[in-house]
């Protein structure tokens, strides 16, 4: 599985902000996690401490951002995709998406030794991607995003991360 940065935004600012440097640049309260990831990528873009807020979680962000308190919820895609979707807000709200981030992928890691093992989970995964259950399975979950490139990211890949 896959997972992305994201900002939800009410729908007149989603074409505005697609980075953390568009917040910086308009002056955007944003709301994160505090010790997140996301509040560091605020800070190295240049948003101000001033304009973040460090959300409880992500229906505490929703609520501020309804009642205009903040600008931009940003976090994983996934989890405001969840959200987005469950809150009776969202229609009023976008999920965009932080293509300036890479996008990180999770694995399963196997005994080196185990090489049958490894080899018969790579098949199975392979198989329920191939029919369609993956994004089934991940569809009855509201996590679709998860699935966003696992088809192009090789174990190599994973393995040669720091």
């Amino acid at each position: 599985m896959c997972s992305g940065t994201a900002f939800l935004v009410k729908n007149a600012k989603a074409t505005q902000v697609t980075s953390f440097e568009d917040i910086a640049r308009l002056g955007y309260k944003v709301g994160v996690c505090g010790g997140c990831v996301e509040e560091k990528y605020a800070v190295s873009a240049g948003v101000t401490w001033a304009n973040i807020v460090v959300i409880p979680d992500v229906v505490s962000g929703l609520n501020m951002l309804s009642d205009q308190r903040i600008d931009v919820i940003a976090s994983t895609d996934a989890d405001l995709a969840d959200a987005k979707q469950k809150s009776p807000q969202g229609a009023d709200i976008t999920l965009v998406s932080v293509s300036s981030i890479p996008r990180n992928c999770t694995a399963a890691a196997f005994n080196k030794n185990d090489v049958a093992l490894r080899d018969a989970y790579n098949e199975g995964l392979k198989k329920i991607r191939a029919s369609g259950e993956y994004k089934k399975i991940l569809s009855s979950y509201n996590q679709e995003v998860m699935g966003a490139g696992t088809d192009t990211t090789t174990t190599a890949q994973l393995c040669s991360r720091k």
